[in-house]
């Protein structure tokens, strides 16, 4: 069993910035990147917002082999390899990566087009890309990275899933070191489906915010690399932050009666604190998922008042990041875990974006509005998805 597993590179691609530093700094000022929709399929559509990436990515030729998912993932995976100083040298470096959908929406867009046509027509640059694994085997080529691999799927929890997946691997030995998060683009049939479920706001993002009314849909990618203490300082390589443990629940009795899904999130963060061998007092930060919808937050904030109710501690920061990059959906959790990292190294909790009026119903805790200076050792991340996951993990300085 290995006593401790460290994060030693990251890398993200965002609308806030294409590395990790560069949207941490634009998440505490006032930069925003909401954009109105300009697909010829949403012309008469209600909504049409979202937070999604408008300048070229670097490597745009290279999309027109692998995918947008896959490039993205190209730009925040070489960021994080070269923090970790990991080149094809490095032995039995294993790969997990989670996604909702990959590059399923170039095969949308295509259809959408081309629906008249028999599938026969379709490109085959296209269908090469549409298993979800193959961007983890695109990755896993272009770098020689021959460890274990795998790509999970588990919607808006997916990134988050595949860093649990790899903090397993680690502890149980199977390797040393694991490149893993996620990755998700903006889809048309994304944005009409949350619509029809009156989840998106004609807005902007308010998590926690009493007059909060829905999601803006993001894209993105965000990547990190995961190793064992003893792997890290083997090779002489800097520890940005330790992942001290997490907690997993999947949300199996949603369809029974006198059931409050806050209880799936309350397990989860328990099962955290456990697995990290810590108190609730020794948590300085909570990344909040804080989805901006109604519902969402609310048994969010109820799950709060549970598990921090007997802190005696009362400086414990809610931060929640979606309201500045959107909801990523599979990348969301690698991203919020990326930018803790940033504020356990910087020291500065960035702010909840567009918070003006703070639900009132959270009772432990400080939402922030700007960024706030503060010694912070701790920090715990959620993440949970429409389909049940709920993932906590816990960052440490040491």
């Amino acid at each position: 069993m290995v006593d401790k597993i460290c994060i030693t590179g990251t890398g993200v691609v965002t609308a806030l910035g294409f590395d990790t530093n560069t949207c941490f700094q634009n998440l505490c000022c006032k930069v925003a990147a909401v954009n109105e929709l300009d697909d010829e399929y949403l012309v008469d559509f209600p909504k049409k917002r979202m937070i999604n990436i408008t300048t070229p990515l670097p490597n745009e030729d290279h999309r027109n082999n692998c995918g947008r998912a896959c490039a993205m993932s190209m730009i925040a995976v070489q960021q994080a390899l070269q923090e970790a100083q990991i080149d094809k040298r490095t032995n039995n470096v294993g790969v997990c990566i989670g996604t909702t959908s990959g590059n399923i929406g170039e095969f949308e867009k295509w259809y959408l087009d081309n629906h008249k046509h028999p599938l026969s027509n379709l490109e085959q640059r296209v269908k090469s890309n549409y298993p979800l694994c193959s961007i983890t085997e695109a990755i896993s080529e272009k770098y020689s990275l021959t460890g274990p691999r795998t790509t999970i799927s588990g919607t808006c929890a997916s990134g988050a899933v595949a860093i649990q997946t790899a903090f397993n691997w680690i502890s149980s030995g199977l390797t040393d070191i694991v490149l893993c998060g996620g990755v998700d683009v903006w889809r048309t049939l994304t944005q009409i489906t949350l619509s029809k479920y009156r989840l998106i706001t004609s807005n902007v993002m308010k998590s926690f915010d009493s007059n909060r009314d829905g999601m803006l849909i993001g894209e993105g990618a965000g990547f990190i690399i995961l190793e064992s203490e003893k792997s890290a300082k083997t090779r002489g390589i800097e520890i940005k932050a330790y992942l001290k443990g997490c907690g997993f629940s999947n949300d199996y009795k949603s369809l029974l009666e006198n059931y409050s899904p806050a209880e799936n999130t309350v397990l989860s963060m328990r099962k955290a604190l456990s697995n990290a061998a810590l108190e609730i007092d020794d948590i300085d930060c909570l990344f909040a998922n804080g989805l901006a919808t109604k519902i969402s937050d609310t048994h969010e904030i109820i799950a709060i008042n549970e598990v921090f109710q007997n802190r005696i501690k009362k400086n414990l920061y809610i931060t929640a990041i979606k309201s500045g990059l959107g909801h990523i959906l599979g990348a969301s959790g690698a991203v919020n875990i990326a930018i803790a990292v940033e504020t356990l190294c910087n020291q500065i909790v960035p702010p909840i974006k567009n918070l003006t009026n703070p639900d009132p119903s959270l009772v432990v805790g400080i939402l922030p509005t700007v960024a706030i200076p503060c010694t912070i050792k701790n920090i715990m991340c959620s993440c949970t998805s429409f389909s049940g996951y709920s993932v906590h993990m816990i960052l440490g300085k040491e």
